[in-house]
């Protein structure tokens, strides 16, 4: 069991599988206390919302497509958190 609650996530994935993958790596970490929802806001945008069931945080994160089909991270749309997620 680990003593880090939080997660990380790359700026930039080559794929919409490999960012899924990343995605589904948090979900299924039952030690993190984090739930995610998926909501798909534009063509080629996708919005994650990770929730902290420990502290209530809420933490959006938004990824656009760019035109070599990989995903890049949006911190414009994007919920502004510090670096230790363990909050």
């Amino acid at each position: 069991m680990t003593t880090n609650h939080g997660f990380e996530m790359e700026s930039f994935y080559e794929t919409g599988e490999k960012l899924g993958a990343a995605v589904d790596v948090i979900r299924k970490d039952d030690t993190n206390g984090m739930t995610v929802r998926y909501a798909t806001r534009n063509a080629g945008e996708i919005k994650f919302i990770f929730t902290n069931m420990r502290t209530g945080a809420v933490i959006e994160m938004v990824y656009e497509q760019v035109r070599q089909g990989g995903w890049t991270f949006n911190p414009t749309e994007s919920t502004t958190v510090n670096t230790d997620l363990n909050v």
